[in-house]
């Protein structure tokens, strides 16, 4: 990409950039950045994902509200890829231990909006546990998928 494209963001994503990755107190200028992205419409996630982040962590749901325009209300065509995934791949949100809801509403949202998704998830290689990044590598829901690390590098963001 050549920094003009349209991300959409996994709950783990934001969560490990929040917590993990680069906390807004030492690195307040990838928040900004971020926001930037959301202000002009490249930085989506369905609600799904707002409605995650609120039941795990007060810090990054604030940052959210402030940011609200990045959530995207799911419509038909995104219900209906959402449907097509879950009939693809049933067990992408099978009740496991940190295993989100949001997933295949993420992958159906960047899917509809021609978007690459960004997940700190990584593949799985395993049908019966899949994650984000393989139904991303499956040839019918094929896009691009990659960490928060990955948007940085193509918005070519430089931290001193």
């Amino acid at each position: 990409m050549d920094g003009s494209g349209l991300y959409c963001f996994d709950t783990s994503s934001l969560l490990a950039a929040w917590n993990e990755l680069y906390p807004i107190g030492h690195f307040p200028t990838v928040w900004e950045h971020l926001a930037a992205l959301v202000e002009a419409g490249r930085a989506i996630a369905p609600v799904e994902v707002r409605h995650e982040v609120e039941k795990r962590d007060d810090g990054l749901f604030k940052w959210l509200k402030t940011n609200k325009a990045m959530f995207v209300d799911v419509d038909e065509p995104v219900q209906v890829r959402q449907r097509d995934i879950l009939t693809k791949f049933p067990r992408l949100v099978a009740e496991r231990k940190n295993r989100f809801s949001a997933d295949p509403w993420v992958i159906a949202l960047a899917l509809e909006r021609g978007a690459a998704v960004v997940t700190d998830e990584r593949a799985t290689l395993k049908p019966l546990r899949p994650n984000i990044p393989d139904v991303c590598a499956d040839g019918e829901f094929l896009r691009p998928c990659f960490p928060i690390l990955e948007v940085i590098r193509q918005e070519k963001w430089i931290y001193r």
